[in-house]
């Protein structure tokens, strides 16, 4: 029994390696993607924009000022899922489609990802360039059968949402601040009412979702392959007119211009010297000379840095590192070795894998936690303002815990749950769309200093959840194996010791959860008027606060031990996972004031 604990346990590490090596493909490598003969190159020009300081220059894209490095990241994996082509330099390839817009039109970089859109198309492969959508003989077919899919698709969601919206206010209550807080999704207090009055008109609504559901059944993934070779190529043919580099002294919501595009009508310093730079970026790329490249770039940036809109030199190179460092990649590398040296520890009882161990988690750590200190630098905030923030920096809470307790106790189980807890939350983070991964400005009702307080302690709080949740369930395989100790001789962490930890680490969590839960009721009563509202979020945070008295409680109390204690412990964990993640990813969930807190 004892090695077939330890041979699970190996096979256990293995496994999260290589799966975790196959599924986080944004962390755990960098494909680029593939090389077409039909994409323009110059590798004359690539050399001297890569000599040159033109990733220090700044771009204002969806109202963040960032540099181009971060600009054509974002653009390459709108235009083709890939954070390369071919071998090309990502901030040559998006300015090379900004000044050569019309050879990048012909260029096959789109791929069509579903076969029924390759014979719609009548392509002959699947890879098709802007100029082959277009001028497609067929593109009014495909067109016509996006538009009819989009339609009902779109009427689905919004019946859906109104259903849900119903319930909510149903086992809520009616008051207008249940009503009104749909208001985000489009959802009337007169449509729930008329449905919550009207059993007929309920049925009628149900009757219609599951009319439109059978209707759009099956053609999901064509549609959505359809919409995104659509989007992929607008995107392509808008780019020239995104490429906004000068800030507009005189806007005042802080909107940036392109020199080039306004033209001459405008003559202050800094439009003067983005219109120089702008004509000399365009007669590199058209006479295929780039000799003038590095001097306009540096002229220009000085030019900016005399702006207080542009952002400083510091907070541009900063970005830089984020970008091309990947900070997330190396920390979760670290992680996935860690928990595999931990393993090997526990299995071999080596003093050396465990010291290996223990290096390769506190630098993951470090990577980790200059990830977050470069995020809180760019927002000014705490980095947990949307679901990619919350789940990197309650992985590095995880970690940041597990170091206390792994120092202190030094059995090597808290390193190797944790590791892997950290590990696996950053692939997830790392398989979020890129839009959701990237820094927005805040939303209106995030740009508080409530947000660093109410969203930390409540991320502390799940972290601390998160490894007391790991250590409950490996005393329940302890159980299972029927055994005291993790091993045979000397146990490494009796069953006992294994359960003392988990209840030790919901003591910390959960005043860290009231705690946050609390300053959450002051934040909404400065935002919105009221201290509480009884949405998804705040109903289940409220289920959440009371699980975990009620373990606290069989276990001081009433004396629960061992194996129900374990369990309420594990099932106090579920409802974490409902309120954290579920809220947001489950349909049922959809509305309430805590929308901005959804993944789309």
């Amino acid at each position: 029994m004892i090695q077939r604990f330890r041979f699970f346990l190996l096979t256990f590490s293995l496994l999260v390696m290589t799966c975790g090596i196959a599924t986080a493909q944004n962390f755990l490598s960098s494909k680029p993607g593939d090389r077409l003969g039909t994409v323009p190159h110059n590798a004359d020009i690539e050399r001297a924009l890569k000599s040159s300081a033109i990733d220090k220059v700044a771009v204002q894209c969806e109202g963040w000022n960032e540099t181009i490095a971060s600009f054509a990241r974002l653009k390459l994996h709108d235009l083709t899922g890939r954070s390369h082509i071919g071998n090309q330099n990502a901030s040559f390839t998006i300015l090379s489609m900004i000044y050569q817009n019309d050879l990048w039109m012909t260029a096959k970089i789109f791929p069509l990802e579903h076969p029924d859109l390759q014979k719609v198309l009548n392509a002959k492969d699947k890879w098709v360039s802007a100029k082959d959508v277009v001028g497609n003989p067929n593109m009014e077919e495909l067109m016509t059968q996006l538009r009819a899919y989009n339609a009902k698709d779109a009427e689905l969601t919004r019946t859906t949402k109104l259903l849900n919206a119903v319930e909510q206010t149903r086992r809520l209550g009616r008051e207008d601040r249940i009503l009104t807080s749909f208001a985000a999704d489009n959802i009337t207090a007169e449509e729930i009412t008329k449905l919550l009055d009207s059993s007929d008109e309920y049925r009628a609504v149900k009757e219609k979702r599951a009319a439109l559901k059978k209707e759009i059944a099956g053609k999901e993934a064509f549609a959505k392959a359809g919409n995104a070779l659509l989007a992929r190529v607008n995107s392509l043919m808008a780019l020239p007119a995104q490429f906004l580099i000068v800030p507009d002294t005189e806007s005042v919501d802080g909107a940036w211009v392109r020199p080039m595009a306004v033209g001459a009508a405008v003559q202050t310093p800094l439009f003067v010297a983005g219109m120089k730079f702008d004509k000399a970026l365009a007669e590199a790329f058209n006479s295929g000379n780039p000799s003038t490249i590095g001097a306009s770039t540096e002229e220009f940036l000085r030019a900016m840095s005399r702006s207080r809109f542009y952002p400083t030199e510091n907070f541009r190179v900063a970005e830089n590192l984020y970008v091309k460092s990947n900070p997330w990649r190396y920390a979760a590398w670290a992680y996935l070795l860690a928990a595999i040296t931990f393993g090997l520890h526990i299995f071999f009882r080596n003093r050396g894998f465990y010291i290996g161990a223990f290096v390769l988690m506190g630098s993951g750590f470090l990577f980790h936690t200059g990830g977050v200190a470069l995020r809180l630098y760019f927002r000014g905030a705490a980095p947990v303002s949307n679901m990619f923030e919350s789940i990197t920096f309650c992985s590095w809470a995880v970690m940041l815990i597990a170091l206390f307790v792994e120092g202190f106790s030094r059995r090597a189980l808290a390193g190797l749950g944790s590791a892997i807890i950290a590990f696996l939350l950053l692939t997830g983070a790392g398989l979020m769309p890129l839009h959701d991964t990237r820094l927005h400005p805040l939303r209106a009702v995030l740009d508080s200093y409530w947000l660093n307080i109410h969203v930390t302690m409540m991320l502390l709080s799940y972290a601390a959840f998160s490894i007391s949740a790991f250590f409950s369930l490996l005393y329940l395989a302890k159980s299972w194996l029927g055994r005291e100790s993790l091993f045979g001789g000397e146990p490494m962490m009796t069953m006992m010791q294994t359960e003392e930890f988990a209840y030790r680490l919901v003591q910390l969590g959960w005043p860290i959860l009231t705690f946050g839960i609390t300053l959450g009721g002051v934040w909404a009563d400065h935002a919105w008027g009221r201290v509480w509202g009884w949405d998804p979020k705040e109903t289940w945070a409220f289920i959440t606060w009371c699980g975990y008295p009620v373990y606290l409680h069989t276990r001081m109390v009433m004396g629960w031990r061992g194996t129900r204690s374990a369990m309420a412990c594990v099932a106090g964990f579920v409802l974490v996972m409902i309120t954290w993640l579920g809220v947001s990813y489950l349909p049922w969930f959809a509305g309430g004031l805590h929308t901005y807190a959804s993944p789309n």
